[in-house]
């Protein structure tokens, strides 16, 4: 029986790169990865590994050719933002998964895995790379080809970097201290991932939601505080200083807000049950902190 061959885009990310990692670990495939630049020290690990790398841009549908052709699955990831993360490009995002599902269409792709966020049905949010992901789960679902969608919440990934700073004595988030915020770890969207190649008729055609823990920043912080031996404390993002000078982040706040408080919030913890029944040994935001932060010197 001929091995499918699954190409995976964006593998110097945080999640495109865990999910790699686990088909080559776990899987039995013919493996292609899209990167846009082959001297990525990140790329040298895979390449070692036996994967195939083709140089390409998602933005420019005529260097995707080589990398497509002969590929029967494909594990998609779009994103919108600029290098230091401060600038979203939304239309990017949407032409990036269009010339993806063009590409799977001309050459033949049987399957798209395909991430996106969780909104709970809600449309109009406002959230600009929330609202471009929504459009290329659209276009992905009238392309004709087989798919499935995870709808994902914040990585726990995030905690200590940009987004998510620990800086002293402070851990500073995004919502509001007393607002749940939705996690996942990328390992685990590795886990789902190839749980959904090697069981199509499971979830082919399906949209699901995933959610591995759900925290608000003061449990955020007494998590870290027992992991450092120091008191942490939580501090969100201003509203004003958002709205004034980042404002895709204010209206990601003011929509996350609204999920993370009842009624949403019932749904949320719904989900993460349901997310539980696929993977009962989900990573929960404890167990990262504690693997990832314990001998830390932050």
């Amino acid at each position: 029986m001929n091995k499918d061959t699954i190409l995976v885009c964006g593998v110097t990310g945080q999640q495109g790169g865990e999910v790699l990692k686990t088909l080559i670990e776990k899987g039995n495939y013919n493996l292609r990865a899209i990167t846009r630049n082959k001297k990525n020290p990140k790329i040298l690990y895979f390449k070692e590994k036996g994967v195939e790398i083709f140089e390409a841009n998602l933005e420019d549908k005529e260097t995707l050719k080589e990398a497509f052709k002969g590929t029967t699955k494909v594990f998609l990831v779009t994103q919108p933002w600029s290098p230091d993360n401060k600038k979203c490009f939304s239309e990017k995002e949407i032409l990036q998964g269009k010339n993806v599902i063009e590409m799977c269409k001309e050459e033949g792709v049987k399957y798209i895995v395909y991430t996106s966020m969780i909104n709970l049905g809600y449309k109009n949010t406002k959230v600009a790379h929330l609202e471009s992901k929504l459009k290329v789960e659209d276009l992905l679902k009238e392309s004709g080809i087989s798919y499935a969608i995870f709808k994902l919440p914040s990585f726990m990934e995030n905690i200590g970097k940009d987004f998510f700073p620990i800086k002293k004595n402070y851990v500073r988030g995004l919502l509001e201290k007393d607002i749940k915020t939705t996690y996942i770890s990328c390992k685990d969207i590795g886990f789902f991932v190839l749980k959904a190649f090697e069981e199509f008729e499971k979830f082919k055609d399906k949209t699901i939601n995933l959610i591995s823990d759900l925290k608000n920043g003061e449990e955020l912080a007494e998590i870290l505080s027992l992991i450092l031996k120091r008191k942490i404390k939580y501090k969100s993002a201003p509203k004003i200083v958002l709205k004034l000078f980042a404002k895709e982040f204010y209206e990601m706040k003011i929509f996350y807000e609204k999920l993370g408080k009842p009624p949403d919030l019932f749904k949320l913890e719904e989900i993460m049950k349901e997310t539980k029944k696929l993977h009962p040994y989900l990573i929960t935001l404890k167990r990262y902190l504690e693997e990832n932060y314990k001998f830390s010197n932050l």
